[in-house]
């Protein structure tokens, strides 16, 4: 399989036509013992002969015996270790191994192969859209504060599910247990697009109307930048999460009549009524 990959790749520079073998035959040979090329010349002579003397013979060999020859041929293909390891680090994975390798004894390779990229990609899709959200909460004389921290970067495909896991969370919450101030720690966002951020700005809006401030922290330049564009505030970048939540332990923000406010100027606001 090496050998025709790289021929076919250097091949492919000079427009000649592509490169293909009998990975059967090569399977064969592999569990026969087969070192060198030189046994083709006996694959040569012994399939004259059959041909010229005992093909009378060859014509009542049932096809089933010849597919369990090529069988018990390529059984050395075959990765029960990798099911095994999959089994115990993530069974997620089983799921495109599984589906190509039923698909290609139900219907052939190609068909296979097909089946098994259009399952994996959809997991890919499901994992970007569905990341694993912690949300901590934490209660300081009455003010409530969460941290929402993704587990992944946020796409389009994964903030509808984010501001639903959010509004989920405040909707089962009793009216003091819920949050004046929600963190959105984006640590693990090392990408975000114009749809994502859109859907940030959705959700502050939203949040507004339960007097809550949504604030994001902690984001590479490269998302803040982003998110700044859109949403018109300045995002605080690389700043020390646990930090700034100690110093919330004995700062809470007076939310009243404000429209739209970072949490850099909410704790300034604050340090500066307490040292007036």
């Amino acid at each position: 399989m090496i050998a025709l990959g790289f021929c076919n790749i250097f091949s492919s520079f000079m427009g000649s036509m592509p490169v293909a073998g009998s990975m059967t035959r090569s399977a064969l040979n592999h569990t026969t013992g087969v070192r060198t090329t030189f046994s083709s010349i006996f694959t040569t002579i012994l399939g004259m002969l059959s041909l010229l003397f005992l093909t009378p013979l060859l014509y009542y060999i049932p096809k089933s015996s010849l597919s369990a020859v090529l069988i018990c041929a390529v059984t050395s293909m075959f990765r029960y270790d990798m099911m095994i390891s999959l089994w115990k680090t993530n069974r997620r994975d089983l799921i495109p191994f599984t589906t190509a390798f039923v698909s290609c004894l139900i219907f052939d390779v190609e068909m296979g192969l097909l089946f098994g990229i259009c399952v994996d990609l959809l997991c890919v899709l499901y994992r970007s859209a569905r990341p694993s959200i912690s949300i901590e909460k934490e209660t300081n004389s009455g003010y409530v504060k969460w941290v929402v921290r993704p587990s992944s970067g946020l796409l389009f495909p994964a903030v509808d599910f984010m501001r639903q896991r959010i509004i989920a969370e405040m909707s089962s919450s009793e009216r003091p247990n819920k949050p004046n101030l929600i963190i959105v720690d984006c640590v693990h966002f090392d990408k975000t697009d114009f749809t994502a951020a859109q859907g940030i700005k959705s959700l502050i809006n939203e949040l507004k109307s339960e007097s809550c401030q949504l604030e994001l922290m902690n984001a590479k330049e490269c998302v803040a930048a982003i998110l700044e564009a859109t949403l018109n505030v300045k995002i605080l970048s690389m700043v020390p999460l646990q930090d700034s939540i100690k110093k919330f332990n004995f700062i809470q923000p007076d939310l009243n009549g404000v429209e739209s406010m970072t949490l850099h100027e909410i704790k300034m606001k604050n340090i500066c009524e307490r040292k007036a």
